[in-house]
């Protein structure tokens, strides 16, 4: 049977716990499966090491007394967690039709992230509150207003929210507030199925496609197609730098041997595409770049010719 050590997580995180790891006195882990929920506590299981070769100093935690602010701050967070869990436990067992109606949101830090919802009426904490500030942003999240409608003075009815488990430190002192019926409203519904030919329906576009014109490009190549590429077209393809002192440098351009086919096909073909094939308002028709760079490449293949050292890439 695995120990504490080699097990440390004996609960999914996808389930209501069910075991923990007893701990003596000292926090120390007994290495006993409890098979009930562990109760809240402030516990920081600290296990000593199986070869301790000195005597090491014990730390003391005390969380409860470390992160408050102040002494009327202190409260029975245990207790109330547990009394919490207790009261959930109760709530599970109810039947579907009683709790299906509840609507909760349930999230460690989801309060304290810009989170915003105007139907927040109650906020439970179960976790630790270390400032005062923490606290008022958190109780913050329950302060916007659900209904902007005025009453018969003009004026916004007053709302309340109900919060605990949080030691909010305020001064002023609890309200109870008597739930307020709703206003009349008027609802707007479809009148159905006596006026179903007036309904306005709309499609579920699931994106554009632009038709582009049907236009064929072809090319015929004769004798008069060919063409040489010499250094005389080409012009001076060495440039030596040299300064007064230090190295010299000579820049050719050999690399362009190594350039693709293909490369050289599209900025032909995009050339093409930006002198010679615009419409009438002087935009280019990228649709013909494909057809073009097509032609492009069987005429490098067959009517480019190149003599003296000259490769396509310079064309």
């Amino acid at each position: 049977m695995a120990d504490f050590h080699e097990q440390p997580i004996i609960n999914s995180p996808y389930e209501r716990p069910g075991e923990h790891w007893e701990l003596d006195e000292n926090r120390q882990p007994t290495n006993e499966r409890i098979p009930r929920r562990r109760p809240a506590a402030f516990v920081i299981p600290v296990p000593k090491p199986r070869k301790q070769k000195r005597q090491q100093a014990q730390m003391v935690f005390d969380r409860a007394a470390a992160e408050v602010s102040s002494d009327s701050q202190r409260y029975d967070l245990d207790a109330h967690i547990n009394g919490l869990r207790r009261q959930l436990d109760a709530w599970r067992q109810l039947p579907a039709q009683q709790w299906r109606v509840t609507r909760c949101v349930v999230s460690v830090s989801m309060l304290t992230e810009g989170w915003d919802a105007s139907t927040v009426t109650h906020v439970l904490g179960v976790r630790a509150f270390g400032t005062q500030l923490l606290c008022e942003q958190v109780v913050g999240r329950a302060l916007r207003r659900q209904s902007y409608e005025l009453n018969e003075a003009g004026r916004f009815n007053v709302e309340y929210a109900d919060v605990l488990g949080i030691p909010f430190d305020f001064t002023a002192e609890p309200t109870i507030v008597k739930p307020q019926p709703p206003r009349n409203t008027v609802q707007v519904q479809a009148v159905s199925p006596d006026r179903d030919a007036c309904a306005i329906s709309f499609p579920r576009v699931a994106g554009y496609r632009v038709e582009l014109p049907q236009e064929r490009l072809t090319a015929t190549f004769n004798d008069d197609s060919t063409m040489e590429l010499t250094p005389d077209l080409v012009g001076p393809t060495e440039t030596s730098n040299e300064g007064i002192l230090g190295e010299s440098a000579l820049l050719t351009l050999a690399h362009t041997a190594s350039t693709r086919q293909a490369t050289v096909a599209y900025h032909l073909a995009r050339n093409l595409v930006e002198t010679k094939w615009r419409d009438a308002d002087g935009t280019p028709e990228l649709h013909l770049l494909g057809q073009l760079k097509r032609i492009a490449s069987q005429w490098l293949r067959s009517h480019l010719v190149c003599r003296g050292g000259t490769y396509p890439a310079q064309f």
